[in-house]
């Protein structure tokens, strides 16, 4: 069900999305509010799920987690039951599973320590699925969490389009297929 929200209920989620920590006092600044409207609404979106919760970023590099990488899977047997994301929902490693169309089944997105800990964690994901695997490792990340803006700029407020560069150079990635063993 489609949430109805306002131009003012967007500017919110908009600036929280930039920045979750942001203060009652400027969001009440960005939607001409009083901090208590503010407050309100604020506990209206997350009373209807249309806010779900707010999270840290972290840098990966510096807890050990460097190597980043896409795995298509895909069952070993056609006829075999579809519970692969069960199976692997406790593995370490594995951050998101994405049902996809296509020659895979699912897309996991892997966060591990290098070369070694990416090839264990291949070997847990076929033990426990009994999948093929295809690999893809992220050489960089010219950027991520880009959020759709939903409403129009807040004077004086940075868009996402403002602050991102790409280089096509930078978003070549490395292919290794592998069989199940």
């Amino acid at each position: 069900m489609t949430e109805r929200v306002d131009e003012i209920d967007r500017i919110i989620i908009d600036l929280l999305m930039r920045d979750g920590r942001a203060r009652l006092a400027a969001l009440a600044d960005a939607t001409g509010l009083s901090t208590s409207a503010v407050q309100l609404r604020l506990r209206r979106l997350e009373s209807t799920g249309l806010i779900t919760g707010y999270q840290a970023r972290v840098d990966y590099d510096r807890l050990g987690r460097s190597l980043t990488a896409l795995i298509e899977i895909t069952p070993v047997d056609p006829g075999q039951r579809d519970d692969a994301p069960e199976r692997l929902h406790h593995v370490e490693g594995i951050v998101s599973c994405y049902s996809v169309a296509g020659a895979a089944s699912y897309v996991l997105f892997v966060r591990v320590a290098g070369p070694d800990a990416l090839e264990q964690l291949i070997g847990s994901i076929r033990l426990h699925a009994r999948v093929t695997t295809r690999t893809t490792i992220i050489l960089s990340t010219p950027f991520e969490h880009r959020h759709e803006q939903l409403a129009a700029t807040p004077t004086g407020a940075q868009t996402m389009t403002d602050t991102a560069t790409t280089d096509p150079a930078t978003t070549d990635t490395a292919t290794t297929d592998k069989e199940p063993q």
